[in-house]
């Protein structure tokens, strides 16, 4: 079962909704990691021009927001790199990454986010 982090709460940063999200997906060899690497050097200046990259899914990689997305009938390796070793854990797994995201999102004074 895939959970859609949207059905779980409204996106919201500091008290309003957001008005864009970004959704950053790269293919291996396409530069991923060099926008990555930018994003997360620029975290500061970018939030300066009202635009979040938010830490709570990792710090740079995002890599607790693939393992969250993934089927429950999934152990990819992603789960492994966050620290899911079993099905079992899935479960708590999610449940923690969506307190902690939604938790960064309330205290960001942001109106679009980089995800």
């Amino acid at each position: 079962m895939v959970t859609n982090l949207a059905q779980t709460s409204g996106t919201v940063f500091a008290g309003k909704p957001a008005e864009e999200v970004f959704l950053h997906i790269g293919m291996p060899k396409t530069g991923s990691s060099t926008i990555q690497e930018f994003l997360a050097a620029n975290r500061k200046k970018i939030a300066s021009a009202g635009v979040a990259v938010p830490r709570s899914p990792g710090n740079k990689n995002h890599f607790k927001l693939a393992a969250y997305a993934f089927d429950d009938n999934r152990m990819p390796s992603v789960r492994k790199i966050v620290g899911i070793q079993n099905r079992d854990q899935i479960a708590s797994f999610r449940g923690t990454f969506v307190r902690e995201f939604y938790a960064e999102l309330a205290s960001i004074n942001a109106s679009r986010i980089i995800l």
